[in-house]
């Protein structure tokens, strides 16, 4: 009986260590293309007046096999392919005196699914772009940041972005402010997507909330709630906790929005007061419903073991004898049009991602854990955007590298 038993505890431990390797593998980045930092036609604006990176003077958003890129610096929305092949160029000429609109609009396509395949140029004069997104006919949404907009409320919070619509080939469409077409500005965007039904879905963040709007494709405005940390729903024990909002995403379907949450414990010792973190949460909040509805994942700090990791002479220093280090809590990057979540973590705690090899974790949106892919960052790069997210599932990102910016894929 115990040999019985000796058996099927070494069937179930191989059993449950295969299935946690199963999801573990080693992937490669694919290059996608590349441009030359600069300002002419085909070149990307990414640094300041004083040759720093501006991080967030780029954005990009990936559809049905297109790139837009926004180009804060260069004030330029650029349309790719995925082979970087340039077919759209919507720009401000003050900023772009050598391009040329195109004539006769009418007559021409940037679509690569038609027979005629040519680069358009759009003149539009007041454009500022910041964040960008597009829907499911290929209409391009581009928060618009212009000095020309900006208002200010009493308690000094400043309104300067509108919505701006074109449509697949560069036309302009319409203007979106806080409460539909025309209306008054946004404050400070944090992030916006368009769901599966092609609308609008925009987070603003204020002095003391959040703002969650959605608009249909004409403009118009759907739901406009605000949010608050007061929002979140805490348990007996986490009544002594502190809660920090970390992050917020929007989903693509069901008006979902989700929201990753700090739980921090507070001690105090020889009157020193400490804090760390106990735990994070995903939480669902319904836009329609004007609540959170359910928690999507919880997720708890995790250990190191120096011993099984390379020994390298930063690692010694910074670490010493230690045994164990706390990893980097997770990234919450945002969720696909399924809703699985997905999360990017670093495998040491470094001052420099470059140094680290990472982890692309992804859960369903039961919390089950899907895949869990490794990857290395290049050596010698001198910077690396946030990762995005596609409704497809497409990861992407861009470093910067010898003076290029390379756009790449895990």
């Amino acid at each position: 009986m115990k040999i019985k038993i000796y058996s099927l505890f070494i069937i179930l431990l191989f059993y449950t260590g295969f299935s946690c390797l199963k999801y573990e593998k080693k992937v490669n980045l694919k290059n996608i293309f590349k441009f030359n930092i600069g300002y002419d036609e085909d070149e990307i604006g990414i640094l300041s007046q004083n040759e720093a990176v501006d991080f967030e003077s780029i954005n990009i958003f990936y559809i049905n096999g297109f790139y837009l890129i926004s180009d804060l610096k260069n004030r330029k929305i650029i349309k790719a392919t995925e082979n970087g092949l340039i077919n759209l160029v919507i720009f401000n000429q003050e900023y772009n005196p050598k391009l040329i609109s195109t004539k006769n609009l009418n007559d021409l396509t940037a679509d690569k699914d038609e027979t005629v395949f040519l680069k358009l140029y759009i003149d539009f004069a007041e454009l500022y772009p910041n964040l960008i997104a597009a829907d499911i006919d290929r209409n391009i949404y581009v928060e618009n940041i212009n000095p020309m907009y900006k208002k200010y409320n009493d308690d000094g919070t400043v309104f300067d972005a509108l919505i701006i619509k074109f449509d697949r080939k560069g036309n302009f469409l319409l203007k979106i402010g806080r409460d539909g077409i025309n209306t008054l500005p946004f404050s400070k965007i944090m992030n916006m997507v368009t769901d599966n039904n092609g609308n609008l879905i925009i987070l603003e963040k204020l002095t003391n909330n959040y703002n969650f709007y959605k608009f249909n494709s004409d403009g118009q405005l759907i739901y406009k709630n605000s949010f608050t940390r007061d929002n979140i729903p805490l348990t007996d024990k986490e009544n002594d906790m502190l809660v920090d909002i970390v992050n917020i995403v929007p989903g693509y379907k069901n008006d979902e929005i989700f929201i990753l949450c700090q739980y921090i414990t507070e001690n105090e010792k020889l009157k020193i007061k400490t804090y760390s973190t106990a735990y994070e949460k995903v939480l669902k909040y319904s836009l329609k419903l004007n609540k959170i509805t359910k928690m999507a994942l919880k997720l708890t700090p995790e250990y190191l073991d120096l011993t099984k990791i390379k020994q390298t002479e930063m690692i010694r220093i910074l670490y010493g004898q230690n045994k164990k280090v706390l990893k980097p809590l997770k990234n919450f990057i945002g969720v696909d049009g399924f809703n699985n979540l997905y999360f990017i973590q670093r495998e040491l705690p470094l001052n420099s991602i470059y140094d680290n090899k990472n982890q692309l974790i992804v859960y369903d949106q039961e919390g089950n854990l899907k895949e869990n892919l490794f990857f290395d960052i290049p050596d010698n790069i001198n910077f690396i955007s946030k990762f995005y997210i596609s409704h497809e599932g497409k990861i992407y990102f861009f470093y910067i590298k010898q003076g290029e910016i390379q756009f790449v894929t895990i």
